[in-house]
């Protein structure tokens, strides 16, 4: 299956950025061969030449230096996977070359391999380019032993043994070799680490530039949504208005009144969506704190749609502690409440009874169940649920309890659910019985939208 657009941007920006890092680390890197590797192979040139090495040998340690600072000049312009390739294949060759003029496999310089394979297998992007480059090493390697049974590879003095010991040059170069691989390794991960971190940081600009753009556009859609909402309202409470008063007060045949009653129910049904789109976008206002009781709340709401649950043969009931208090704003708590009732009122078969139980759930909180006994919900839905809108019914928004949950949270609390399928649905309100101070005007953002769920 082809990526999408999308995906295809998104994987150019990772290689952009992968890319740089490269571009970073495989310039360090050069710098580090060509100036450090190189000094030190023409300190090792002069040492051996002073200390009576064979000048034929000096002679070809001189043009090995040549032919590595020819394959392993640092550019100018960007590093290509090309020059990558060339820098490294030189360095390989040129340190086997060096190998076999100053003994083969017995060399002191053989350390310094090290400060060549590390860089070139993180540096390859591919393991088929990090498999052929292991693949050259090795046989550097076998050529390098194979040079070593000969005598132009064997191990002459200075650097031969004598009397059964290290000559002092053989220890003295090996001493070399290990701290020039040492400062290698080092500055490539000097160079490593500084790269990415770049990288870091310009992905978290990146990040800033994304949330920042996608405020605006948020402010955008609510004050569209404001606008809309707002524009819908008059004609869908004329539309409600008047086909009500033509259903009650004119004589009309019986199937027109039941058209002008559907009429006016699905007139209600958009003027709750219009109403959940209102809450969105504008927001959710100040906290106005008092002394409550939470249970006469729940009460209250009890009797407000004890008609709507006589209508579809459900019970409501309001159990607990009716002395039980808390610092709330009693609107917002009744309009959450409200919104959780009617998702279980709607949930329930007709029969059944809704609970909403009032108890301290520890030290100086409160909590809020509001129990059905439906159908239920599975994982799967609850995980869905709490990216709305989304709803279970046909005919819902999917915006109620995210206004709900907003709503609670402001006041210091959480909105929890507990479902299973067959078993009913039980929404946890989690509230301070003392309320802390809180200002500003939060609002609905797509974060807090991700956060919340909603049946309704």
């Amino acid at each position: 299956m082809q990526p999408g657009p999308s995906e295809v941007r998104r994987r150019a920006r990772y290689h952009a950025l992968r890319g740089s890092a490269q571009v970073q680390v495989a310039q360090g890197v050069a710098r580090a061969r060509r100036f450090l590797v190189l000094l030190f192979q023409l300190g090792v040139l002069g040492f051996l030449a002073v200390r009576g090495f064979p000048a034929e040998r000096v002679g070809v340690h001189a043009l090995i230096c040549l032919f590595y600072l020819a394959v392993a000049r640092y550019p100018k312009g960007p590093i290509t996977e090309r020059i990558k390739a060339r820098m490294l294949v030189g360095g390989l060759l040129s340190y086997g070359a060096w190998l076999a003029n100053t003994g083969g496999l017995s060399s002191p310089l053989v350390p310094m391999g090290l400060g060549l394979l590390l860089p070139a297998f993180l540096i390859f992007e591919t393991a088929r380019q990090r498999l052929l480059f292991a693949a050259g090493g090795l046989g550097v390697v076998l050529a390098v032993g194979l040079v070593s049974l000969w005598p132009a590879g064997a191990l002459v003095a200075p650097l031969a043994p004598r009397g059964g010991h290290p000559s002092l040059e053989f220890v003295v170069l090996v001493a070399g070799s290990i701290l020039v691989t040492g400062k290698q390794v080092s500055m490539f991960w000097a160079h490593m680490a500084a790269a990415y971190d770049q990288v870091a940081l310009e992905l978290g600009t990146r990040r800033e530039e994304l949330c920042s753009a996608g405020e605006e556009r948020t402010r955008e859609l609510e004050g569209a949504a404001a606008h809309l909402a707002h524009e819908m309202k008059n004609p869908l409470a004329s539309i409600k208005c008047l086909s009500t008063h033509l259903a009650r007060g004119c004589s009309l045949d019986s199937k027109t009144v039941q058209r002008l009653e559907v009429v006016s129910a699905e007139a209600d049904r958009l003027e709750t969506i219009v109403d959940g789109f209102l809450s969105l976008s504008r927001g959710i206002g100040d906290l106005r704190i008092e002394r409550l009781r939470p249970y006469e709340l729940a009460l209250g709401l009890k009797l407000l749609l004890d008609v709507r649950a006589r209508e579809a043969g459900v019970s409501l009931e309001v159990a607990g502690s009716p002395e039980l208090e808390a610092d709330l704003d009693g609107r917002k708590l009744n309009r959450a409440l409200f919104c959780l009732l009617m998702n279980a009122v709607q949930a329930s078969r007709s029969g059944q009874t809704v609970t909403v139980d009032v108890a301290r759930s520890g030290p100086g909180r409160i909590q809020i169940r509001v129990v059905d006994r439906g159908e239920g919900m599975s994982r799967e839905v609850l995980e869905r649920l709490a990216r709305p809108p989304f709803s279970t019914r046909p005919e819902g928004a999917g915006l109620g309890v995210a206004v709900a949950r907003t709503l609670i949270e402001q006041h210091g609390g959480r909105l929890g659910f507990e479902s299973a399928p067959g078993q009913g649905t039980t929404a946890i309100i989690d509230l301070p019985a003392q309320a802390a101070e809180r200002s500003g005007r939060p609002r609905l953002t797509p974060v807090a939208l991700r956060a919340g769920s909603g049946a309704g």
